[in-house]
């Protein structure tokens, strides 16, 4: 009888024991995955701003396009943005600006 129950016990230990390895082991991998999300913010928001001043061919106070058949506005960078018909472009150097006057923003500026 007292030997069931040390068999027993020391199973319960051994199942203790692995879930502890088990749960450092998510722990440290939780924790990579954290700093590498981090990392991969930070390279996201450096493009973003690399985009928005250095590579604009608009020009700074170009940043927004205006889709006037939709009224919809888009980062220059955007792909809808990229489809708009000449004659439908209205350009906006904030998006503050193109809301005043009646346009709704795309999801490429409402993420920011």
């Amino acid at each position: 009888m007292v030997t069931d129950i040390e068999y027993e016990f020391d199973l319960v230990k051994e199942g203790f024991d692995k879930v502890k390895q088990d749960n450092l082991y998510l722990l440290e991998r939780i924790d990579a995955l954290e700093k590498s999300n981090k990392e991969l913010l930070i390279l996201i928001t450096e493009n973003r701003v690399n985009i928005g001043e250095k590579q604009n061919p608009l020009g700074k106070d170009k940043t927004f396009i205006g889709n006037k058949s939709s009224m919809k506005v888009h980062y220059f960078d955007c792909g809808f943005a990229k489809k708009i018909n000449d004659q439908n472009r209205e350009f906006f150097g904030d998006s503050k600006k193109a809301v005043k006057d009646g346009f709704v923003l795309c999801q490429c500026i409402s993420l920011e």
